[in-house]
């Protein structure tokens, strides 16, 4: 539309590492860029590489801010805190340019939050909208070591009392208790948008069959949140009680300690 008005946005995105980077971002650059919109990614040093390779020809379409000594992604839980902590330090001293309308904040954790809510300060003309995918359960029930599990509650926590500022917030799941933690937090159910994931149906034509029948497939993450391990204690007992079924396939990655003992 010729009277629609053009919007400069900045992603927020410091929660990506290298294996991660740019697997949400990429539809979305490509939707707001495609409208003739300005795109503004601000991500890690160590997911640049990852970042623009996935971008294709979209990277002379849109910006890249790298965010100051973020060129660390260690492979264990203790070390991605400590890297959050330092990003969410160095977001203090980080600024936009004045013509940045938006700033979406594209995870619920604290590395992304809390940036984008001293973005939102620092400029009161900005909106600013939260993309929140789940919540974080109390230390004693979620799986893990308890002093990591303790930091990231307590971290969401955090990011609750913050996403308060947010003009806007879409979660991505018909789950009624992220919504209902969302209110009970004091976030405005008016704020609050559902939104579902999308679906790239052209991409996943674009791709060349296996060739392959599979009994069952799982696409997502590698890690004990998403129950990967009861996954393959469930198939095997679906295996025993009908033979032939054939084999589970499994797409994803996660972290090198979760990879190696799966």
């Amino acid at each position: 539309m010729p009277n629609e008005k053009l919007l400069s946005i900045a992603v927020v995105h410091l929660s990506s590492g290298p294996t991660s980077s740019g697997t949400r971002t990429i539809p979305f650059a490509n939707y707001f860029t495609n409208n003739n919109h300005n795109v503004l990614f601000l991500i890690n040093k160590c997911a640049e590489d990852t970042f623009i390779r996935l971008l294709g020809n979209l990277k002379n379409k849109v910006n890249l801010m790298i965010f100051p000594l973020s060129d660390s992604s260690p492979g264990y839980k203790f070390g991605m805190g400590i890297e959050q902590i330092k990003r969410i330090f160095f977001s203090l001293f980080v600024d936009l340019d004045r013509d940045v309308n938006i700033i979406y904040s594209l995870t619920g954790l604290i590395c992304d939050v809390f940036p984008s809510y001293i973005l939102k300060i620092k400029n009161k003309n900005r909106s600013w909208v939260a993309n929140i995918d789940n919540i974080e359960s109390e230390p004693g029930v979620k799986p893990g070591a308890y002093l990591i599990n303790l930091y990231s509650y307590i971290a969401f926590r955090i990011s609750l009392l913050l996403l308060r500022h947010a003009d806007a917030i879409i979660t991505t799941t018909p789950l009624s208790e992220v919504v209902e933690t969302l209110v009970r937090s004091g976030i405005k159910k008016e704020k609050i948008y559902i939104s579902r994931n999308g679906i790239p149906i052209r991409l996943i034509n674009k791709i060349k069959s296996l060739n392959k029948i599979y009994g069952a497939s799982f696409l997502g993450r590698i890690h004990q949140g998403k129950g990967i391990f009861d996954l393959i204690k469930a198939w095997k007992i679906i295996s025993d009680r009908l033979p032939g079924i054939g084999k589970l396939l499994i797409i994803g990655f996660g972290d090198v300690e979760t990879e190696r003992r799966f």
